[in-house]
Formats: structure tokens, C-alpha cells, sequence
């Protein structure tokens, strides 16, 4: 079974343990006090990072211990039944439940895995699924073996591991500049990771190949220096080399973009996070609600300088949705590839100086909807809509989308803007899925102006204004200097806003008929499903025919 993981739903209040303002149990733990009232005498919640869990429900049931005794109607020993151990919870016991959480944003890879892990008698698996766009098409169609059993048409395009390799051969590098490291604590990390490196100088390598992307390579030696160490430790001479980085572009640049970021919490204590320095304007904004290391987090101030993130833990009673609402600009653009292009689309690849500007972001209890009745709020990062977080990274890889405007048939200029406007909505929300782990470092933005006046009213009157602009508002808008573009194309960018080239927006060029195909697919299961009325919506509908058949 799959369950929203929206926190306007708040199954407790339904379960009668607590009330709307009673502090957050999420979903899982609810699930799992239905299964032990109910005399299932094995219930796992399988551990989430991004939320909470057994260190949080914890101090969350003793909050609401007599509403919880009532609802189970008897005294049970919770700790005996409710367990947290993804191991114990593979072994193939008689009888038991499985609570998972979508980390994916692809609930059938959760549901694929824990397939394999059913008891003898019986398995329920229930997965907790947050908000994406993919979830509602993925239930619908959930009968489809393709997705069900196979599900490599929506599997991520660049796996996880290969992401966390990246962003820790990045921090290996804040670490050579700093105080340099050993051969052996080098080879240490390979096999910590199962790496599959056989010496030092390949791993050195590929580090600096991932922070330079395709630059020409030629020898480590130009990068590192090797100093021998000698000395005398527990009766006998120790004799080994330290490797420390020496390319000072690099070590210059390692201090706020390829250093690993940290969050901080209480008495100045420290957690690694598995994004780096560079990156975490991308990942978090103040005053957001967080889930980190099994628990949640407030976040007070970000320090891009020193790639960290301060918060307090928090007791929340909801968990939101956030949309970023920022604009960005494009400078120093220079071709890199002008691709393989159709009759309907000209694709190009650049490199540029992209500047990100941010507002703020619209929080809500139930995914994306901005309905009045749903409660939005809207959050200023600064307290005025005159001012924003400007962040700048160099050498940023884009994929520059030029659609002929011929190909859009009888539809005007503003219903053309529209539906590229649709289109990246829908390629955005496709990609959440397809890069689940480094999604929020891609925008896909439309070639429009600036419009200062609907960030002004949003920012300060989302109440009063049309749920579409709200819409509006969180679709990222561009400046690009010194190019022009054809009057007889619209066009549209994909910018890989990251500090290192994770490889999104060339994957997303290798990989664009099998994207505008999901993206297809995605329309006409959404017209079919919601009945909209074609003749009356034709911007809605933006010829994808053409360019799948292209």
C-alpha cells in the first residue's frame, strides 16, 4: 500500500492521538500502531535520513502516550513490536510488516526491493511516499507489469552512488588542501565505499577530473605534492607519504564550493551532509522545517563561505512542501556543442557564468496546491522583495532548447509562452524522479523577462492574488547577456546550477526522446484522467506528437 506522505492528512488526529496542533508522528509510526492494536507481532519502520524516526518518535509518543494507550485499547510493549532494523527486517520471519519511506520519488523502487525480503506466511508493505508529480501517474497506472516489475523506464539516470562518489571525491580534495592526507587513509576511503580503485594515483584522478569536468588532464603530478613522513612510534620507524593538494586554483576554490557541507545544532555540534558546500542554497532556505539524521531540524542561517547549515531541533507540527521562487542570469556564454538538432528543435550546449537570484519560497501542507483553502504561505529570505540571496557559480553547463514557433500551429505569442511555460513545469517535476538525488541543483527555466511586479505581489499579497500566479511565480524566469534569440523560436534553458558537474544536462540530452516520451505519456494520462476538454485547452496541449515522431 502507498500512502501520502502530506502532512495535511495527519493520520494521528484521525486515530484520536493528539489534534491538528499536537506535535508531527508522520506516517509511519501511525501505520505501525494500527498494525500492533491489531496483533501484528512484527512491524518494521525502515530508517529514513530525511525524517524522522526512532530517536524522534520517541520523545513524540511520550508526548502522547495516554492518547496512544487509548487508541491500542490495551497495554502492549511497543518497543517489542515497533523495531527499526532494516536487517532484522530482511530475515524471512513468518508474519510481519514492513513500513518503507519513497526516497526515491519512484514508490515502486521501494516496492521492488522489499519484494524479495516477504515473510513465509505473509508480507504487508506499506510505502510513504512524499510529494512529486510522478506519484499520482505511477498509482494510476500501477497495474502496468513494465512498472511494477521491471521499472527500468523510470529508474534514476545517474544512480546514487555515483552521485555520493562525486560529491566525496570533491570533500577528499577540501581535505588535501587543508592537511593533506596518506596513501593508506586514501585507500581506506576506496574500500570504505567499495571503491574499486588499486592504487592512490587513479583515485587522485578522478577527483580532479571531477571538479574540472572535461578539462584536459595530464598528470597528477601537476596537482599534488608528495611528502615523506618518517618517524618513531611504538619502537619501530613508521615511513609513509602524505599527499596534500598544490594546484592553487583549486585549493582556492575548495573552501566554499568542493568542501563538504555540515549542519549545525546544538552546542556547536556538527553532522556532515552529503552535499557540498557550494550546493546548499540549492538544498535548504531559512525558516524551512528539515529532516536530518532521524530527526527535524529548524533551519535558522546558511554560510556559504563555510558550508554550513545552522538549525535548532524542532518538534514540528507539520511537515511542508517548500517551492523555491528565484530568477537567474546567464553570462560569459560559450558553445560547447551545437548537438544533433530536429526540424522542430535546435539544441545547443553552453558553458556560463550563471548568477542564481533568490526571493524566497511558498510553503503548503499539501504538495503544490496554492488553493486558498489550502492555507499557502509565502516566505521572504529577507524580509523584502527588494533584496535576494545572489549566488554565482562559473563554467555552469546549459542546455539552451530553441523551439520553432511554427510547430505551435494557430497559437498565438502568449499561448506559446504558455505552453513552454507548462513545459518546463513538467520537465521539472519529471526530473525529481529522474535525478533524485541531485534534482535540486537543475532548473529549467523559460527564456522571459524579469516581471518584478508579480514577484512584488506575491511576495507580499499572495493572499490576495490569483492561485495561477502563485503558480507562476515559482517557474524561474532568465536574463541572458549578449545573445539574441531568432524571432522564429521560443526558447527555453536547462541549467545545471552545481558547484561540480554531476553530468544532468548532457544525460538529459542523450536522453531526450525518452523524456519528452514520459513527458507525453504523463499529458495524455492526465487529460484522459481529469477530463479537460482538448478544443478548450489547446495550450495545453503543445504538439509533443511532433516532436516525438522527430
Amino acid at each position: 500500500m502507498v500512502w501520502k506522505e502530506e502532512s495535511e492528512y495527519k493520520p494521528q488526529v484521525i486515530m484520536g492521538i493528539g489534534n491538528q496542533g499536537s506535535p508531527y508522528l508522520g506516517t509511519a509510526l501511525p501505520l505501525a500502531l494500527v498494525a500492533a492494536k491489531y496483533d501484528f507481532p512484527n512491524v518494521y519502520i525502515i530508517s529514513n535520513e530525511n525524517g524522522g524516526d526512532e530517536q524522534y518518535f520517541g520523545s513524540a509518543r511520550q508526548s502522547n502516550e495516554l492518547d496512544i494507550m487509548n487508541y491500542l485499547g490495551k497495554q502492549l510493549d511497543l518497543n517489542s513490536i515497533i523495531r527499526y532494523s532494516s536487517l532484522e527486517a530482511m530475515k524471512p520471519i513468518a508474519l510481519k510488516e514492513v513500513i518503507v519511506y519513497d526516497t526515491d520519488y519512484n514508490f515502486f523502487n521501494a516496492l521492488w526491493k522489499w519484494f524479495k525480503y516477504a515473510g513465509t506466511e505473509g508480507t504487508l508493505i506499506h510505502v510513504v511516499s512524499p510529494f512529486y508529480m510522478m506519484r499520482e501517474y505511477f498509482a494510476a497506472n500501477f497495474k502496468r507489469k513494465t512498472l511494477l516489475y521491471s521499472n527500468n523506464e523510470y529508474d534514476a539516470i545517474i544512480p546514487n552512488d555515483i552521485v555520493l562518489k562525486r560529491t566525496l571525491l570533491a570533500s577528499i580534495l577540501a581535505s588535501l588542501a587543508d592537511v593533506g592526507m596518506t596513501e593508506d587513509e586514501l585507500m581506506d576511503i576506496s574500500k570504505k565505499y567499495k571503491w574499486d580503485y588499486i592504487d592512490v594515483a587513479k583515485l587522485l584522478q578522478d577527483a580532479i577530473l571531477t571538479v574540472r569536468g572535461n578539462e584536459e588532464f595530464h598528470t597528477i603530478y601537476e596537482h599534488f605534492i608528495f611528502d615523506e613522513e618518517k618517524f618513531f612510534e611504538e619502537n619501530k620507524f613508521i615511513h609513509r607519504t602524505r599527499i596534500k593538494l598544490a594546484d592553487r586554483n583549486l585549493i582556492a576554490q575548495q573552501k566554499n564550493q568542493i568542501s563538504q557541507a555540515r549542519m549545525s545544532f546544538r552546542d556547536n555540534e556538527y553532522m556532515d551532509l552529503q552535499i557540498l558546500s557550494g550546493n546548499i542554497w540549492n538544498y535548504y532556505l531559512p525558516g524551512q522545517v528539515v529532516g536530518f539524521n532521524r530527526n527535524y531540524y529548524t533551519i535558522k542561517s546558511l554560510d556559504l563561505k563555510e558550508g554550513i547549515v545552522h538549525t535548532q531541533v524542532t518538534n514540528p507540527i507539520s511537515i511542508p512542501d517548500y517551492f523555491e521562487i528565484s530568477d537567474y542570469q546567464l553570462s560569459n556564454y560559450q558553445l560547447v556543442d551545437g548537438c544533433v538538432d530536429s526540424s522542430i528543435i535546435d539544441y545547443n550546449i553552453y558553458e556560463a557564468t550563471a548568477t542564481k537570484m533568490i526571493y524566497g519560497y511558498i510553503s503548503t501542507n499539501n504538495g503544490n496546491d496554492f488553493s486558498k483553502e489550502n492555507h499557502p504561505n509565502v516566505n521572504s529570505i529577507n524580509n523584502s522583495a527588494t533584496k535576494n540571496q545572489t549566488i554565482t557559480i562559473n563554467k555552469v553547463p546549459v542546455l539552451e532548447m530553441n523551439f520553432l514557433r511554427a510547430s505551435f500551429g494557430t497559437l498565438d505569442e502568449k499561448q506559446q509562452e504558455k505552453v513552454i511555460s507548462l513545459l518546463c513545469v513538467l520537465l521539472k517535476g519529471l526530473l525529481k524522479t529522474l535525478f533524485p538525488k541531485t534534482y535540486p541543483n537543475i532548473a529549467v527555466v523559460p527564456d522571459f523577462k524579469f516581471d518584478s511586479e508579480l514577484i512584488d505581489h506575491v511576495m507580499h499579497h499572495a493572499f490576495d492574488y490569483p492561485e495561477e500566479d502563485m503558480i507562476k511565480a515559482t517557474i524561474p524566469r532568465i536574463m541572458v547577456d549578449g545573445t539574441k534569440c531568432d524571432s522564429r523560436f521560443i526558447r527555453m534553458y536547462i541549467i545545471e546550477f552545481s558547484c561540480i558537474e554531476y553530468g544532468m544536462v548532457k544525460s538529459i540530452y542523450d536522453n531526450r526522446l525518452a523524456i519528452f516520451t514520459k513527458i507525453y505519456d504523463y499529458l495524455d494520462w492526465y487529460i484522459a484522467s481529469n477530463e479537460v476538454n482538448v478544443e478548450n485547452n489547446k495550450a495545453f496541449l503543445f504538439k509533443v506528437n511532433i516532436y516525438i515522431m522527430e
